[in-house]
């Protein structure tokens, strides 16, 4: 029994009209992926911003301390007011840059790379229920995310170091 063209016509809207809505759906699962690494990548971006500033903060201190020993030194002070003021300057220093490389920038680090971990695990989900929605069964789904984690386990095995 053949087809009419009215029918053939319905045919085709309804099925561009199924590939515009999958289209529009992958829009909308790349636009909140996006969306998501960014607010993740601000949260690391706070704190290399930290790690930034943690440096000049210890040498302010320094430089009052400094200034403070100078001015003492100028009335008459005695050596343990010069030496506190001293010690002052130079701790200050020193707590600015523990505070950079011990904790700041690894932890900026850790959320960029937990961050790259989880847009990994999220692009991996949504390509599963792309797989499942185009009627795929549970063995090429398998296949697929297969794929994914040994690609993504080369990526890693070729990478270098993070960065601090």
């Amino acid at each position: 029994m053949p087809i009419s063209k009215q029918e053939l016509k319905k045919l085709k809207v309804k099925y561009l009209k199924k590939e515009q809505l999958k289209k529009q759906q992958e829009e909308k699962e790349k636009k909140l992926e996006k969306q998501q690494e960014a607010q993740e990548r601000k949260e690391a971006g706070v704190f290399r911003t930290m790690a930034a500033y943690a440096p000049a903060f210890g040498m302010a201190g320094t430089i009052i301390g400094l200034v403070n020993m100078l001015r003492l030194m100028g009335a008459g002070a005695t050596p343990q007011q010069i030496g506190t003021n001293l010690a002052f300057a130079l701790i200050t220093t020193l707590y600015g840059l523990v505070l950079t490389n011990a904790f700041l920038k690894p932890m900026a680090a850790k959320i960029e790379a937990k961050t790259y971990d989880h847009m990994r695990v999220l692009s991996a989900v949504a390509e599963a229920f792309r797989e499942i929605g185009e009627g795929h069964g549970p063995s090429h789904v398998r296949e697929v995310l297969a794929a994914i984690g040994e690609h993504h386990e080369n990526e890693m095995n070729s990478a270098d170091v993070l960065e601090l």
